[in-house]
């Protein structure tokens, strides 16, 4: 009697290691799976971030080349505001080469649009961002650019660029041109992965989403701040360089969530079959040390 307690209690310690075992393993596996997902969201942000950096970059480059090839057409425009013709082709031109292009305007030397039409399309952070580039303008000359970011408009939220445009000998103008964000959005996509959701936000307001994957946060189904628990989940970001956004992933719970569960599963369907055969050992030493007798 005395050895079978024995070779059950043998067996009972036996499961109670392998079971600590395997709970063990299993935290280190989550653990390893965060620290996986840290290094992924890293990466990710390093290649969208630069990506958006780069094509603003480029982008900003082709305007001021643009803005130096039609530099006839914009002064005829700029002193010949009624031009309907001059208008026509130079709008008509940014359309062939810019992708997303919405609108544009110059803008005089006192900070105001010269067409009274496109008043309405001025709003606020428009106006901001002039009075900062002028600023910039005093101190960086032609190297000055503009702090980009998504502006809200009735009609559709949009970005600007903008480039100097020489009107006289000491006289600059802003030329100003607005583009929808759908490049933007189409470059997150193609960086996003399966339980990785990658947003630009504000710089200074991070909870403000300016750009997803299905473009301006005026196309979000959902709110257009970032909730406590959300801004909790962010581990990581990256400056996007040129610009005042942030990029940031959220990654989605549910992904971590099933991850978890699938591991705890296998973890509880491992200690259910040690705790079966530690039982099917003890009653086959039982039955074994029975015959003995």
């Amino acid at each position: 009697m005395l050895h079978r307690i024995h070779v059950a209690m043998l067996s009972g310690v036996v499961a109670l290691i392998a079971v600590i075992a395997l709970i063990v393993m299993t935290q280190q596996r989550e653990q390893a799976f965060a620290q996986s997902q840290f290094s992924v969201q890293q990466k990710l942000l390093s290649g969208a971030s630069y990506a958006v950096a780069d094509y603003i970059l480029q982008k900003r480059k082709a305007l001021q080349a643009f803005v130096t090839r039609n530099q006839p057409l914009l002064l005829q425009l700029r002193f010949n505001p009624r031009d309907a013709v001059a208008y026509a082709d130079l709008r008509e031109k940014l359309r062939r080469q810019f992708t997303g292009y919405s609108h544009f305007t110059i803008i005089d030397e006192n900070g105001a649009p010269i067409w009274l039409d496109i008043e309405g399309e001025i709003g606020q952070v428009c106006e901001s961002e002039i009075l900062k580039f002028n600023e910039e303008v005093q101190q960086s000359g032609a190297r000055a650019t503009n702090k980009i970011l998504i502006h809200p408009n009735v009609n559709q939220y949009h970005y600007d660029l903008m480039a100097l445009l020489a009107v006289g000998p000491k006289t600059n103008n802003i030329f100003l041109v607005s583009f929808l964000p759908s490049t933007l959005a189409s470059i997150l996509g193609k960086h996003e992965i399966p339980g990785h959701r990658l947003m630009l936000v504000k710089n200074g307001d991070t909870s403000l989403i300016e750009v997803t994957s299905d473009g301006a946060r005026n196309r979000l189904h959902r709110d257009i701040r970032l909730s406590d628990e959300e801004m909790a989940r962010i581990k990581t970001f990256a400056d996007v360089k040129g610009t005042g956004w942030r990029m940031i992933d959220l990654p989605d719970e549910k992904h971590l969530s099933a991850f978890r569960k699938q591991v705890w599963r296998e973890v509880a369907l491992a200690v259910l079959a040690t705790i079966l055969t530690a039982l099917a050992v003890v009653v086959l030493v039982n039955r074994a040390m029975h015959r003995k007798e």
